[in-house]
């Protein structure tokens, strides 16, 4: 499965797994048990996350579910 991941700005990364164009952010608030924002590529916040490798995950598994 091809990727590529790219910082473009301070906690924020472009995620492409098999041509699906996921925005991470990592928002430092203590207000919040989920820090995590995973979004679209048009901007749209899909899920938050505790942890980047929970976030991470589910992720992988949408993208293998649709391609297999």
């Amino acid at each position: 499965m091809e990727y590529d991941i790219k910082q473009i700005a301070p906690d924020v990364w472009r995620v492409d797994v098999a041509g699906a164009v996921r925005i991470i952010r990592y928002r430092l608030d203590s207000r919040t048990f989920a820090p995590w924002d995973i979004c679209a590529a048009d901007g749209r916040r899909l899920w938050a996350s505790d942890s980047l490798e929970s976030g991470g995950l589910r992720h992988v598994r949408a993208i293998r579910r649709r391609h297999s």
